[in-house]
């Protein structure tokens, strides 16, 4: 053990005088010319590949007294790779798990150095998302090609769709299949309770296309031929971004896929969020979160509750069993109004003005802390309807 942990210590030397011997002085006698930044991203996850490459690609345009400024990301093999080509024109993306190793050994020397892009977390970033709303454009080759591949599926070119998607452990564990990701737990949901409004999607004479790049079983006797279950059977890189960016609307839940949507100007729907004050990111959309119960009363906390004793900090599923508390995931009715909701606003039916009341209350009150906040997504009034004591004491 004491070898393993002197040959690492040799190998971060090794690795960061490599970079101030040879890195730092190429960058610096090139910005004359060039200024280079880096940047290492998680791009095996489609919400990084979306959310924090898509920030960087966003500042191509810095302003600088130098004639061109150059972003180096380093990552892994991409989420999605139809995605990542969306910004190959503006930042040098390289895929290689060595450097990406190596880069974030190096990562307080790039700052020292101030040669490393800092880049806002993608989860509260609520006034760049809507300022960039609507700015990834899909190439009209790529239109084409999409609704040819959706004739595929039965859809046609007039017809509307609605992609949903439910969060499962299945595509961590096959990115890494040695890892446990338990932790991670906390965050999955299960399809089926997606089902009742996928169904009244087709009611509508609309189609339901379930999204996700790896699921861990196919939708369960599916006869309704509007519901599509794309994600087992037909699925694509090219599709996924087709899909997230042509929907009427994207029903989704905690998994980074849809923000995919939010680039591409497509409102989302999601459900099943948690903690509670984690929402979509944009004015365009709408949310209902998990619930959370004490194990032992089975009383459900209010949202005060769960404020004021911090378990809307919790980000491991160990940590809410060590809390006390049982994660609800949303019901099939909850998801359905949640449908519904967002159908009403697409359809330019304003909110009941206490609904608004209610909507603007939770955000003054958990989310005011995060710059733009009133641009976040609202939770849905119908949910607290359903649900009149989580909102307590408001006036």
């Amino acid at each position: 053990m004491i070898y393993r942990k002197i040959r690492f210590a040799i190998f971060l030397f090794v690795v960061k005088f490599l970079f101030c011997v040879f890195v730092t002085p190429v960058v610096y006698l090139l910005w004359p010319v060039v200024r280079i930044k880096f940047a290492v991203v998680l791009t095996e996850r489609i919400g990084e590949l979306a959310g924090s490459v898509g920030y960087l690609a966003s500042l191509k345009e810095l302003t600088s007294r130098f004639p061109i400024t150059k972003i180096i990301v380093f990552g892994e093999r991409a989420a999605n790779a139809h995605l990542r080509s969306y910004f190959e024109d503006r930042l040098i993306l390289i895929d290689n798990s060595i450097l990406v190793m190596m880069a974030k050994k190096c990562s307080r020397l790039m700052e020292i150095f101030r040669i490393k892009v800092f880049i806002p977390s993608a989860e509260r970033n609520y006034t760049w998302f809507n300022k960039n709303y609507g700015k990834l454009k899909l190439t009209s080759a790529d239109i084409k090609n999409g609704y040819q591949e959706l004739e595929q599926l039965v859809i046609g070119r007039k017809d509307w769709f609605v992609g949903f998607h439910a969060r499962d452990s299945s595509y961590l564990n096959q990115l890494n299949p040695t890892y446990d990701f338990s932790y991670h737990d906390f965050r999955d949901c299960s399809v089926n309770n997606y089902m009742k409004a996928a169904k009244h999607i087709t009611d509508l004479n609309g189609y339901a296309i379930r999204l996700g790049a790896v699921v861990s079983e196919p939708l369960f006797e599916n006869l309704n031929k509007k519901i599509i279950d794309y994600a087992s059977e037909n699925r694509t890189d090219f599709l996924d971004i087709f899909i997230c960016a042509k929907s009427r609307f994207v029903l989704a839940n905690s998994s980074g896929l849809y923000l995919v949507s939010t680039l591409a100007g497509v409102p989302v729907a999601t459900a099943n969020m948690i903690p509670f004050t984690f929402c979509p990111l944009t004015r365009n959309d709408l949310f209902i979160p998990k619930l959370l119960k004490w194990t032992t009363s089975k009383k459900t906390l209010s949202f005060d509750e769960i404020y004021n004793l911090g378990l809307d900090k919790l980000y491991n599923t160990k940590e809410y069993i060590e809390a006390g508390v049982d994660i609800v995931e949303n019901t099939p009715d909850e998801i359905l109004d949640l449908c519904v909701e967002m159908l009403e606003r697409l359809d330019r039916k304003s909110t009941p003005r206490l609904g608004n009341r209610l909507q603007n209350e939770f955000k003054r009150r958990y989310l005011s802390d995060y710059s733009g906040y009133q641009n976040a997504g609202d939770i849905s009034y119908k949910f607290l309807a359903r649900h009149p004591t989580l909102l307590e004491n408001w006036e």
